[in-house]
């Protein structure tokens, strides 16, 4: 039996792998113990990979849809024909309506770097600047916040937190809107050894979360008020003097009117609005600010609200007046990759013509900060379908999906359908045939990451990864890099992808590396050093922020200039719907009292594996989990058929009773097709600067069936 080492990209953790092959099969995989980033451990998704590889539903052919758009009905088709058939499409498609004519997204699929890159290569040069990926839904909303009060010294790639704890001297870890030990067990270890050396562990959570259930203190906050409970955390450290006066006076902008701002945040206050009691509110204060040093996780469920933006950027101002910014064992930040900047230039940005992307006009400073990162977006994808529909700010008539299900990850799912049916033309790349799949006019068989060459890369460690070919790719299924060079060469584009494979870009491109060299370091190759040895820290005091302040902005004159809030604030979800629904507060929240917000199992990535059957069994249906109170006095029991609507959709689930939840508040684990939480959103609750969907608090009714 082979043995071949890889770096997994079933999710975006890159944990090392080693593969067992039969012949030229995969039949078993296990944690590579020697790669730093999981040390030998492995979640149900990894060891499931052989499952994913051979499934029995997996794409094996270029389809040609033959029946109605979204009726299912195809014919099996030639690549040659598949190929001519978009290209075709696409050029009289740029011929009538011009090049921006076409929207491209790839979704958290199996890989990013050199893959990804390399598809935004070919939308660049086509002509359009409507590339997408999924940032208004993961680290997008983050790495807005973070540069615009840090603007670090090195550009965007802000990415505070030191996320591997080895031999650090944390002293205070802050799980905010993440839940490590579910979505990163690859980092399980190195939480609980920081914790055994005397670390405190604090997690803002309103599940009780496997991270939640190992809390030193545990706050179980209502759905969407996050910014609330980091505004009256900032007003405790200001009242109590317990800020860093010294970092604070040199390197920070607008404390005066921070300390103003929240002088009303009293922990009272916050508790009305949170449902935190204010004693535990002054209670993770102090916690936090007497284990210095310390750090904050927030991510993905933080900024799945209407205030998101806003509560990342009141964490990012508690960071700096703690004094935990840039620190050892505090808020490091990573050091520019030296390629990074290669992957930028990779995609062909500047070759785009000067039509503004989608959603330019209503999400600009969001959209500019992805125009610096080469995994991200240019064009909003919330946009899109209005777009389509309307022509506005001009016509979109051809969409090419990459290992994106639009229909269950986005919202609302009937504009998705809509816009979809309006296309001249569709085409989707994929393993499997998604509901976004069956839309399509072509539909493409893609190889997974164990059957293909990319790179794959882990800021953490400060190293690169190869994602190495692990067995002969199934009959027929191409790297998405493939197509596109084929594509390109049809299009008359052929001299923008003159390699003959993704090992010749590689090594063309990111030179020294190359594929060569990573073939013989399986667990990494250090870029400029290994994590944390030789990383610099306190960068501010050595270089001047790109911020207009040139200092951490506490109070952003970015943000005032482009119409936002300076300064973070609390704004009620409920007020403002019932607003755009013209019916009182009273009646909106007699019609609609739940709160529906998500969580995450370890089976799953978003909408990807249900159709796994040794994943299936971790959940095998949409299951809606009921606090016992509310399950009381509604008559709903374990098990009981239940439909949950929103003002704009319903859907059904089963439900569970269980006291992880909270009163008033419903949970889902989202990404079931056709029938998934997101059907429920609305296109008009969005996050007002980075249009990121209110998913994590949106307002519903449920009743048994």
């Amino acid at each position: 039996m082979r043995v071949l080492k890889s770096a997994c990209r079933c999710c975006s953790a890159g944990c090392g792998v080693n593969m067992y092959l039969e012949g030229d099969r995969v039949v078993k995989v296990e944690g590579m113990p020697e790669h730093p980033v999981n040390q030998g451990t492995l979640c149900p998704r990894g060891a499931a990979i052989p499952d994913v590889l051979y499934a029995p539903d997996r794409l094996r052919h270029p389809l040609k849809r033959i029946g109605e758009r979204g009726e299912n009905k195809w014919k099996q088709i030639s690549w040659d024909e598949a190929l001519d058939t978009i290209a075709g499409k696409l050029d009289v498609i740029r011929k009538e309506y011009g090049p921006q004519a076409l929207a491209m997204t790839i979704g958290q699929q199996w890989h990013w770097n050199a893959g990804a890159a390399l598809q935004f290569r070919f939308c660049h040069a086509f002509g359009s600047p409507n590339r997408s990926a999924y940032t208004n839904w993961c680290h997008g909303p983050v790495m807005a916040a973070h540069s615009v009060t840090y603007g670090a010294p090195y550009g965007t790639q802000v990415f505070p937190g030191a996320y591997d704890y080895d031999h650090q001297p944390v002293k205070c870890m802050v799980f905010w809107g993440c839940n490590p030990f579910t979505s990163r067990p690859n980092r399980s270890r190195r939480i609980l050894d920081a914790k055994a050396r005397g670390a405190k562990m604090i997690v803002v959570d309103p599940y009780f979360s496997s991270s939640a259930q190992k809390a030193d203190i545990w706050a179980q906050i209502r759905p969407g008020t996050d910014v609330a409970l980091a505004l009256g955390l900032i007003h405790i450290v200001i009242e109590e003097g317990l800020y860093d006066k010294e970092f604070v006076d040199h390197w920070t902008a607008g404390f005066d009117q921070l300390a103003s701002h929240v002088n009303a945040c009293r922990p009272e206050k916050v508790e009305a609005i949170t449902g935190v009691p204010a004693d535990l509110v002054r209670k993770i204060a102090l916690t936090y600010m007497e284990n210095r040093p310390g750090i904050i996780e927030d991510y993905a469920a933080l900024h799945q609200q209407t205030n998101g933006f806003q509560a990342h950027r009141a964490l990012c101002i508690l960071r700096a007046i703690a004094g935990n910014l840039d620190i050892k064992g505090g808020e490091a930040w990573t050091s520019l990759f030296p390629y990074g900047p290669k992957f930028l230039e990779a995609t062909l940005k500047d070759t785009v013509p000067k039509a503004d992307p989608i959603g330019w006009n209503d999400f600009r400073l969001f959209l500019q900060v992805g125009k610096n990162i080469a995994s991200s977006s240019v064009m909003h994808v919330a946009k899109v379908p209005e777009t389509i529909l309307t022509g506005n700010p001009y016509p979109v008539r051809a969409y090419l999906i990459s290992g994106a299900n639009l229909l269950t990850t986005m919202a609302p799912r009937e504009l998705w359908l809509q816009a979809f049916k309006s296309l001249d033309f569709m085409a989707v790349i994929d393993l499997f045939m998604t509901g976004t799949a069956q839309m399509a006019d072509i539909v493409l068989p893609a190889a997974w990451w164990p059957e293909k060459v990319d790179l794959s890369e882990h800021s953490a460690h400060n190293c690169y990864f190869l994602l190495r070919e692990a067995a002969p790719a199934v009959p027929e299924c191409w790297p998405e890099e493939k197509i596109m060079s084929e594509l390109a060469r049809r299009l008359g584009l052929g001299h923008y992808f003159p390699w003959k494979n993704v090992e010749e870009f590689i090594d063309e491109t990111f030179k020294p590396l190359s594929v060569a060299a990573l073939r013989q370091h399986p667990a990494g190759m250090g870029i400029s050093g290994q994590w944390p040895e030789k990383q610099e820290y306190k960068k501010y005091e050595k270089a001047t922020l790109r911020t207009p302040s040139g200092k951490v902005e506490l109070y952003s004159s970015r943000l005032k200039e482009m119409g936002y809030d300076p300064l973070p604030d609390y704004r009620d979800y409920g007020q403002k719907e019932s607003q755009q629904l013209d019916i009182s507060l009273a009646d909106y929240d007699r019609r609609y009292p739940f709160i529906l917000t998500k969580h995450n199992l370890p089976a799953y990535v978003h909408s990807q594996f249900r159709n796994i059957p040794a994943l299936r069994r971790l959940e095998k249906e949409a299951a809606v989990e009921v606090h016992p109170t509310d399950a009381g006095r509604l008559g709903i029991r374990p098990g009981d058929q239940v439909i949950i609507s929103s003002p704009r959709a319903s859907i059904t689930a089963t439900a569970e009773v269980t006291e992880r939840s909270q009163p008033g508040v419903l949970f889902m684990v989202h990404g079931w097709e056709n029938n998934d939480t997101n059907a429920l959103l609305s296109q008009t609750m969005l996050d007002p600067v980075t249009g990121a969907y209110a998913s994590r608090e949106c307002r519903v009714n449920i009743r048994r069936t």
